[in-house]
């Protein structure tokens, strides 16, 4: 039976004890993962989808060891009813706590890293054996590509060699016959063309809306209807090519509880009001930015996303999420 996107209801998971995706499957703990999204589904019990970030630097400091570690970790999803979207590489980069990812150089003919195919061993063995695995939603070929503080018109080249990268990619898992979806996460971008570069290779549209909190309270609402205003037209963008569209990140962040929770009912109200299935960021209090308070070594300066802790409480008020399941 095909999956009901409207229905996607989940979470992002990083495990506690990573401050990055490379340390979460090069330090790979089995019982932690378990452990972590059993939370998840006793605090959410009707969540039904995982959105994990992988990390192409652990397969290639150990292949086979991420290999097996990804394969647990399907495992675990599936003993706990969790779908799986799976990301396969990251172009969202922090300057205090990066979590890893592709660098523009290796894009480039002009610079050292350049590989034009760089990425094909990863994806022929991570995807190619998973190709029809139904534990598998969605290859989500890469979180947030265009994350550029700027004009796009003012890098073309930059857009151009990430489009010709996530295109390429989508090619080759079409060469390799995979059965599952296949999208690229967008940032929250209110540029229109985006959705419409990604169109043509992607057969799920993926994007994240968040409604980011503004200390201005009139600047803060002038934003969010922005930002819903373009969810509206993303959607009819999506119904006319008939795609499916969905969040894989939302419910923007704070370190006051009833602040973040009343942002989550906000934001899920208009989701649900428009059958747009979801996934929020994030499930874990880590060490990973943005997921954790603003105490200890690592800086903490957008907000805290996680709606649970490192011991499995769920922070309070946050049962607001169960209401949209």
């Amino acid at each position: 039976m095909a999956f009901n996107y409207s229905l996607m209801r989940g979470f992002n998971y990083q495990p506690s004890y990573a401050s990055s995706s490379y340390e979460a499957w090069r330090w790979f703990d089995e019982d932690v993962f378990r452990r972590e999204l059993g939370f998840g589904k006793k605090h959410f019990p009707r969540i039904n989808t995982v959105r994990l970030w992988l990390s192409y630097d652990a397969y290639l400091r150990d292949r086979e060891g991420f290999l097996d570690h990804f394969e647990k970790a399907l495992e675990i999803c599936d003993e706990l009813g969790l779908r799986v979207i799976a990301c396969l590489f990251n172009r969202w980069h922090n300057h205090f706590c990066d979590n890893g990812g592709i660098f523009m150089e290796k894009l480039f003919p002009a610079t050292e890293m350049y590989d034009p195919n760089f990425y094909k061993p990863f994806l022929r063995d991570v995807c190619l054996p998973h190709r029809e695995d139904t534990r598998i939603l969605i290859w989500d070929l890469c979180n947030e590509p265009f994350s550029f503080d700027c004009d796009y018109t003012e890098v073309p080249s930059l857009m151009d060699a990430l489009n010709d990268w996530l295109k390429s990619m989508s090619a080759y898992l079409g060469e390799l016959s995979v059965t599952q979806d296949i999208g690229v996460s967008l940032h929250g971008s209110l540029n229109p063309l985006l959705m419409e570069m990604v169109e043509p290779y992607s057969t799920v549209l993926m994007v994240h809306p968040y409604l980011q909190r503004i200390p201005n309270e009139k600047a803060y609402r002038r934003f969010c209807q922005q930002v819903i205003d373009h969810l509206d037209t993303q959607k009819a963008f999506a119904n006319a090519v008939h795609k499916p569209l969905i969040v894989t990140e939302c419910c923007w962040g704070s370190i006051d509880d009833e602040v973040f929770a009343e942002n989550i009912r906000a934001t899920l109200t208009e989701y649900v009001k428009r059958g747009i299935g979801f996934v929020a960021h994030a499930l874990m209090e880590s060490d990973v930015a943005d997921l954790h308070a603003p105490t200890g070594p690592i800086k903490q300066d957008m907000g805290q996303f996680n709606f649970l802790d490192k011991e499995g409480h769920i922070r309070p008020g946050l049962q607001v999420f169960n209401d949209f399941c």
